[in-house]
Order: structure tokens, then C-alpha cells, then sequence
């Protein structure tokens, strides 16, 4: 199903940023990566809450679930991925939600949350608070259950990136195991002109 200009109506039409926007256009929302609530990762590899506070491998869903509860407005950008992420090809830490905020005046919509700090801070406590979460050996089976959801796609793209690699190869007329053989025609300096 499209809407008039033929957009798929659960695709949501992202511009640039621009300051001049409303804070209640999609633009302006605030981003929230997995990456961000990160137990795993440090600071300086784009962890932003401390480190106690913090959770181990969060992923999107989880935090959908825990702006829901809190009623905020929201949506996923699922082919997103933090610049910091080293593991970008795993389908688990990619995607972002982007969060319904401030309100066009510039103030938080829920005064609780006056700043990003304390909203990351609340989404951790939350997920922490999950039952599985509780465990850690039921956490570890809920990871597993999820790898097995996304290995079929990990593995079609990784099939995908094999045969596409095979085909530029093929394109190329050279094969990746060939050997260089050195240029012995390079004029060397003032000596090789005449």
C-alpha cells in the first residue's frame, strides 16, 4: 500500500538535520543506538551512560519496549549504524530509534526526562528490570533464540556479499591469488630520459 507520491505508508521520509525544523518534525528527534547503553563498550566507543548503570548487549527491541512504557513516541531506522560499531555486519546492533523528545517550544515532553542523560539512564534501568535479564543463564537462552531469528538473514547476506565479490572478481578478469610481477619499464629519475 502507497500513499499519493507511491512512499510505502510505514516508511517514514527522513531529511537532513535543520535547526529551522519544529522539534516535532521526524528530524528532530533524538537518536538512541544500542551502542549508547552498552555495558561492553567504553566511552570512547560510544558508550554514554556510566558504566553501573549501563547493560550488557542491549538491542533495539528492548528499548522500543521501554520508551513504550513510558509513552513516547517513536520509530526504528533499522538500516542504521552507529559510526563507532565494530560489528556492523550483526544484525542485532544494527538499526536506531529515533524518540519524540522535546515539544515545539523546545521542552521535554515528559518533564521526568529533562535531559538525554536521564532518559538513556531510565532506559537502562528498565531493561535491566526485564525478567530475563533477571537470570543470566535465561538471558544467555534469550540471545541464543535471537541469533537463531537472525542468522537465516546473516547468512543470506553473507551468501549475498560472496557471490557479489566472486562476480567483481570475475568481472576484473583477474583472480585474488594472482601474483604482482614487478614493472621493470619504470623510467627511474633524470638518468632514464633522454
Amino acid at each position: 500500500m502507497a500513499d499519493q507520491q507511491g512512499n510505502p505508508m510505514n516508511v517514514i521520509q527522513v531529511g537532513p538535520y535543520n535547526p529551522q525544523r519544529k522539534h516535532s518534525e521526524h528530524e528532530r528527534w533524538i537518536h538512541v543506538f544500542p551502542i549508547y547503553l552498552n555495558k561492553n563498550k567504553t566511552v570512547a566507543e560510544g558508550r554514554r551512560v556510566p558504566k553501573e548503570v549501563a547493560v550488557e548487549d542491549p538491542i533495539t527491541r528492548e528499548i522500543v519496549i521501554a520508551l513504550q512504557q513510558k509513552g513516547f513516541d517513536l520509530f526504528v531506522e533499522g538500516y542504521k549504524v552507529h559510526p563507532r560499531e565494530v560489528d556492523k555486519e550483526n544484525v542485532l546492533m544494527r538499526s536506531r530509534v529515533r524518540v519524540h523528545f522535546r515539544d515545539d517550544n523546545g521542552k521535554p515532553i515528559h518533564p521526568e526526562f529533562p535531559n538525554k542523560r536521564k532518559l538513556f539512564r531510565m532506559i537502562c534501568e528498565s531493561i535491566g528490570g526485564m525478567d530475563y535479564r533477571q537470570d543470566p543463564e535465561t538471558f544467555k537462552q534469550h540471545q541464543r533464540a535471537l541469533q537463531a531469528q537472525v542468522a537465516p538473514q546473516v547468512l543470506q547476506q553473507q551468501k549475498f556479499l560472496e557471490r557479489l565479490e566472486k562476480s567483481q572478481a570475475q568481472g576484473s578478469g583477474t583472480s585474488a591469488t594472482s601474483t604482482k610481477t614487478p614493472n621493470n619499464n619504470k623510467k627511474k629519475g633524470k638518468k632514464g630520459r633522454k
